[in-house]
């Protein structure tokens, strides 16, 4: 029986339009999924640059936990950053009066050179035995907000005494990452210090030399956010885990930023922006009177506040540092032993279906 050209016809005609018609549903489905794709995208990249709301709003939360703790550092520390401040005023101002007056009095070239070095090398030696106790109490700060910050963040507690033996055991680590990292610091400082007169010989005029230093400047400062993320979470890192530490400490605090770079950008630009904000508020006060009331009483607030900020800095990054932990598939939790002066950090890998 043979087939009536025809109804051949309208077969082929059926399988074409069928064709078409599944091209062009797949390309419908597949438009669609690219657009859900592409909205998925847009509120991950919304959510990846607002995150850090959550981080800072999780570190306020923190400062309800461990009160005695808190207390107890914030108060010791404030009373000792007085102390040596006010030891500072006074070794430091009879030997300026001293040197304003020998300046001033009219004494031979010979004899006033000998009187200025003799005060300037006391006045270094001095500064220099301050500059050094700040900084002692600058690493004890850090380490025990850390500490602090941490078991806070685990729903634990400890002592006073657990927390001066653990800061005591403890100090070497923090001590030798800070050394590596102001070593960066001064790299990137002398970098910008020796290509900032490259720069200024682009142009002979004074308004627009000014012009490209501050813009070389600002370029400066939002580059450096970045490696103040890294430098402060491996300071970090190098409390809360005992094999880590030094160069290794910042190589790790690298790893972690990588899928954090922007919220760790932002809260560096949050705290330099507030730390700047503090120290030109009170330079704005002026006050004629050498080493007056008006200037200590600056001094101290200057101080407080700047203390505060960075404690505040350091507890925001206690809780980067776990939540960069939790992103890369391990769980973190405090073990603390009957032992005073020992802590264990328990890490545990996730599972896949866990893992963000």
């Amino acid at each position: 029986m043979r087939i009536p050209r025809g109804n051949k016809q309208t077969g082929l005609i059926t399988l074409d339009s069928l064709k078409i018609l599944t091209s062009r549903s797949q390309r419908s489905i597949l438009s669609k999924a690219i657009e859900r794709i592409s909205k998925a995208r847009t509120a991950m990249e919304f959510y990846e640059v607002f995150s850090f709301v959550g981080i800072l709003r999780e570190s306020i939360t923190l400062l309800s936990k461990n009160g005695k703790l808190k207390a107890f550092v914030t108060t010791l520390s404030l009373l000792l950053y007085t102390l040596f401040f006010f030891l500072n005023i006074f070794s430091v101002k009879p030997l300026i009066f001293d040197l304003v007056e020998v300046v001033s009095g009219g004494s031979d070239l010979i004899t006033l050179m000998a009187h200025v070095k003799d005060d300037l090398g006391i006045l270094l030696v001095v500064e220099y035995i301050f500059i050094c106790a700040t900084l002692a109490l600058a690493l004890y700060t850090t380490t025990a907000t850390i500490f602090i910050s941490a078991t806070s963040y685990c729903s634990t507690t400890m002592s006073i005494k657990d927390l001066v033996l653990k800061v005591a055991r403890s100090w070497k680590r923090p001590f030798i990452t800070g050394f590596y990292t102001t070593l960066l610091g001064i790299g990137y400082i002398s970098v910008l210090m020796v290509t900032t007169p490259t720069i200024l010989m682009i142009s002979d005029n004074l308004i627009a030399s000014k012009a490209i230093v501050i813009i070389f400047a600002i370029l400066g400062a939002i580059l450096s956010l970045p490696l103040t993320a890294i430098c402060v979470l491996a300071l970090v890192i190098s409390v809360m885990e005992e094999d880590c530490y030094g160069i290794e400490a910042l190589g790790k605090a690298g790893k972690l930023v990588k899928g954090n770079r922007v919220q760790c950008f932002i809260l560096s630009l949050l705290f330099m922006v507030a730390a700047l904000i503090l120290y030109q508020c009170f330079r704005v006060v002026k006050n004629d009177e050498l080493l007056g009331t008006s200037t200590i009483l600056i001094g101290l607030f200057r101080i407080y506040s700047l203390y505060l900020v960075n404690m505040f800095q350091f507890m925001t990054y206690t809780v980067v540092y776990f939540r960069c932990k939790k992103n890369h598939g391990e769980e973190m939790e405090l073990q603390w032993s009957t032992a005073p002066d020992y802590m264990m950090i328990k890490t545990t890998l996730l599972d896949n279906k866990d893992t963000p």
